[in-house]
């Protein structure tokens, strides 16, 4: 019972570090698409400084609205990924409650097992101790009976 236990226990602490190694990507991922956008929009903020009055300003117009647009694109992207980045963690706990609770269960297994094992010891040491006790109870009656015989 207690091997089964522990392959189970394996299993879970293999689908614990799968669910780390994919909350990791995720967060990576996040962190990424934050970067991009503050880029982005880094770039902007310096493009509006740079930009004058009049003719210039109207022909970085496109590009402002170009950019606006993909920094919307980029938080809403962003919202997604913070959304499975809290997905993940919550299946990052569930395999970590998984994996703590067959880990308990063997451990209680192999106590028991090792419990059984003392009783079972025990139980023949005692058998040998009763066999000896007869044993020397019987010379001691035979030593009697031929005494008083």
């Amino acid at each position: 019972m207690s091997r089964g236990l522990e392959t189970l226990a394996r299993l879970a602490r293999w689908r614990l570090e799968e669910a780390r190694r994919g909350h990791a990507d995720l967060e990576r991922q996040l962190a990424e698409l934050e970067d991009a956008r503050a880029l982005l929009l880094g770039h902007l903020d310096a493009e509006r400084a740079g930009a004058g009055a009049g003719a210039e300003r109207m022909n970085i117009q496109p590009y402002f609205r170009w950019t606006l647009a993909r920094g919307e694109d980029l938080a809403a992207s962003i919202e997604g990924a913070r959304a499975r980045v809290e997905t993940s963690r919550e299946a990052m706990t569930t395999a970590f409650r998984e994996l703590k609770t067959m880990e308990l269960a063997a451990e209680r297994a192999r106590v028991e097992a090792e419990a059984a094992r003392a009783r079972a010891l025990q139980a023949e040491l005692d058998e040998i101790a009763l066999d000896r006790h007869r044993r020397e109870a019987s010379v001691l009656l035979d030593a009697r009976a031929t005494r008083i015989g």
